[in-house]
């Protein structure tokens, strides 16, 4: 499965980056990301094998990160 992901909230440094750590820790690989500063939002896509999506999605939800994305 790929998903494209829109972040808020993306207006100090490292905010971006810390979303893609959780997306990591809970299983997506990331395959691009883009931040529009004057905005202060983030795109993400990911791609989550197959199998692991429910796993991906209840580790996520779980995540800080989960608050900023429309994603669950």
């Amino acid at each position: 499965m790929k998903a494209l992901l829109h972040f808020g909230e993306c207006e100090h440094d490292g905010d971006l980056q810390c979303y893609l750590g959780d997306l990591r820790r809970s299983g997506a690989r990331i395959i691009s990301s883009e931040i529009n500063c004057d905005a202060e939002t983030g795109e993400v896509l990911i791609e989550v094998a197959d199998d692991k999506v429910n796993a991906f999605k209840e580790a996520f939800a779980q995540t800080d990160s989960a608050d900023f994305t429309h994603f669950r």
